[in-house]
Order: C-alpha cells, then structure tokens, then sequence
C-alpha cells in the first residue's frame, strides 16, 4: 500500500477519470496482480456497504458481512451476525457465500491430501473449518494460517503444496483473492475510522 504525493499520478488519474479530479484525497491498494484487481473491483466496486449493517435489520437481506467465530481448534465463517455481534468477529463484506461454499469444500480435499485430519462443514449460512487433532503442529500451522487469512488478509499457504490440478491451483488463487479483499476491507475500516 503507498500514497505518492506526486502529482504526475494524480494528473494521470484525472485525465483518465475525470471523477478524480473530485477527490480530496486518493489512497492506493498494491495488487498481486491485474485478475487480482478485477476480482476485487468485482467484489467492491459501485457497492453500497453500510458501516454498521449488524444495526439494521432485513430479513430479507442479511447483509453483506462475514462474521468469524473462534473455538479451540475450530474457524466458522458466517455470512450473517446471527444476532450474536458480541461474540463474533466482524469481517467485512468479503465475496460471494456461495463461492465460498464451493471453494471450501475442495478445501476439504486439500487437508485430506495432505494428510491433516480436519472436519469441513458447509451448511447455507455458514462454513468452518475444525481440526480434529489441533495439539498436531501441522495443524497448528494451518490453523494459524486459515485465522490470519481471515483477521489480517494474509494468504500464507504455500503455492508449492497444492498440486497442479485445475481445482487446487484455482483454490489457491481463491485464497489469495480472499485475502486480498480482506485487506482492502481492513484499510477501508482504518480510513473510516481514523481518516488516516
């Protein structure tokens, strides 16, 4: 992430987008890579997210938010609050539940191939992640790696432990574009809250 000061980048952005010109500021958000960007723009862009959605109640529309929730061993994902805001972590509006669903459920594939004993439980407001044996370091470590990809928007799973199969190297870039989002939604947050 980097804001210039220089103002050959804010004159490029204008002349491409007049709209630019209407900012009083412009903060920047570094991407992996151009599909990277597009996914998030897909995702974010010309949305209307209210900062406190979890006040407003539509049964209808639950929301855009995900919620975490944080047990021994165990990381449930939910698409909306439950009415439980206390004990949930509140993520920001990170995609499509439904494409989650799908990708954690090859997910699910993934921990088997490697040999890590995990239960994935994917129900229609939720997902999660329980590691049955959660002393074992490996699953510690991947434990630790799935919470700071969903409190930090840290993708650190390692692109060399998924095969080259069409589904694990489209889980992997999923994660990564995940993460991402969750950043941005951080930095968002921030700005909201502190201006800076």
């Amino acid at each position: 992430l980097t804001t210039p000061d220089l103002l050959e980048d804010r004159a490029a952005l204008e002349k491409l987008n007049h709209r630019f010109s209407k900012a009083e500021k412009i903060h920047w958000f570094k991407c992996e890579s151009y599909s990277q960007a597009q996914i998030i723009i897909d995702q974010m862009m010309n949305r209307r997210f209210p900062f406190e959605d979890e006040a407003i109640c539509n049964i209808s529309d639950p929301g855009a938010t995900w919620w975490l929730y944080k047990q021994d061993g165990k990381i449930s994902v939910f698409f909306k609050s439950m009415g439980r805001k206390e004990e949930f972590e509140k993520l920001g509006p990170l995609g499509d539940g439904e494409v989650a669903k799908y990708r954690w459920s090859k997910m699910a594939a993934y921990f088997k191939d490697l040999g890590i004993n995990t239960a994935v439980e994917i129900e229609d407001n939720f997902l999660s992640v329980q590691f049955l044996d959660p002393t074992e370091s490996s699953e510690k470590d991947y434990f630790s790696k799935i919470l700071s990809l969903f409190t930090e928007g840290k993708n650190t799973f390692n692109c060399d432990n998924f095969s080259l199969n069409l589904d694990q190297k489209t889980l992997h870039l999923y994660l990564s574009e995940l993460a991402a989002i969750r950043k941005l939604w951080i930095l968002v947050e921030r700005l909201i809250l502190t201006g800076i």
